[in-house]
């Protein structure tokens, strides 16, 4: 009887590991912003990679640094080889404050690998919609420069081909970012 739970437990263990995660044919999409990179990219430049974006700004007090941490957790669990085929992008809703070298050195803050970008209030308008993602600038402050911004926190997984696989909230912890990402570098 003993042998038959360890065979169990075993067969549950390699089918919850080796399940793959599914696609998401309406969340996201390609697009071009500037980046931090000195040139215009989207998802598209990075084929071939696991993408982790987020969509953020840099003034930002809780949750964009929260979950930049978590991200940053996530890369550090993973091996130097596994690094290399993810490619984390922060998608800066805030183009009034958020400035190209401003976001780079941000975002040094967190991950060597992060590549911020951002464009204009239509671009992002139009990108957002694609990701389901939302967000709008609190007008309750006096100040031109001295808002808040009010944001969708989540983290999108695609895979090597574009598509979104998975979607992490500020709650998630990076052991499952970890496991999302792995499970899509064993599928290529």
């Amino acid at each position: 009887m003993r042998y038959f739970f360890i065979t169990l437990f075993c067969a549950w263990s390699f089918v919850s590991t080796a399940a793959s995660l599914d696609v998401y044919d309406t969340i996201g999409g390609d697009f071009e912003l500037n980046s931090t990179l000195g040139k215009k990219i989207g998802p598209q430049s990075f084929r071939g990679k696991v993408l982790l974006i987020f969509f953020g700004y840099t003034s930002c007090p809780d949750i964009c640094p929260i979950t930049l941490t978590t991200v940053k957790d996530a890369l550090e669990n993973l091996e130097p080889s596994e690094v290399e085929q993810v490619q984390p992008l922060f998608i800066s809703v805030d183009p009034e404050r958020d400035t190209l070298e401003g976001m780079k050195q941000f975002l040094t803050y967190f991950h060597s690998s992060l590549v911020g970008v951002t464009g204009s209030a239509e671009e992002l308008k139009a990108i957002t919609k694609k990701f389901g993602a939302a967000y709008m600038k609190d007008t309750r402050s006096d100040s031109a420069t001295d808002y808040l911004i009010a944001h969708s926190g989540y983290i999108y997984l695609m895979d090597q081909q574009g598509r979104t696989r998975a979607l992490y909230r500020t709650s998630n912890k990076a052991e499952e970012m970890v496991e999302g990402i792995r499970k899509l570098l064993r599928e290529e």
